[in-house]
């Protein structure tokens, strides 16, 4: 077969353009199947109630607590405080979508304060899942929404990898 440079008449110049054309409209495919493949995973969470996330935090060496007081705070149904080494975890089901992202919100804006421009930070939105995290030299923050439930993490960067396994453990 001839390369596209080397040319020795007009049928090759022909099939020559018709590989390019395939072989861009293939990548265009594969691009949009794949994105639509990640879209489907962001997507595809789904939220843990209170005590499934207790048991999934327990199961990952957490010390968990049920605070008596903190239904109150922000409006939340139930909520669950998890700590391990540096890390500390609140974990809120709230009475709807819209009451979670209103507290997403408030914690993304807490946490933001700490992004100085320096380390790595992630986003993502979608209707159902929004997730915000910061990592500085020496400390991590995650907030991350799924449907009616927040999850609210900071650790200092000796535990930032536990504090993700709990995260992926959830399905979060």
């Amino acid at each position: 077969m001839k390369s596209c440079i080397v040319v020795a008449g007009k049928s090759e110049i022909r099939r020559c353009r018709a590989h390019r054309v395939t072989l861009a409209i293939s990548m265009v495919l594969l691009l949009l199947l794949s994105g639509c493949a990640l879209l489907s995973l962001v997507e595809g969470r789904e939220a843990v109630s209170a005590d499934a996330f207790a048991d999934i935090a327990r199961r990952q060496s957490f010390t968990v607590e049920q605070p008596t007081d903190a239904t109150t705070l922000l409006g939340a149904t139930d909520v669950r405080e998890a700590t391990k080494g540096s890390i500390e975890v609140f974990f809120a089901v709230m009475p709807d979508a819209a009451d979670a992202e209103r507290a997403f919100a408030s914690l993304r804006s807490d946490i933001d304060q700490y992004w100085t421009g320096s380390g790595s930070q992630r986003d993502v939105n979608t209707p159902s899942f929004n997730h915000r995290s910061i990592n500085t030299a020496n400390l991590s923050f995650v907030v991350i929404r799924v449907d009616n439930t927040i999850f609210y993490g900071e650790s200092t960067r000796d535990y930032r990898d536990e504090m993700s396994a709990l995260v992926e453990a959830m399905g979060y």
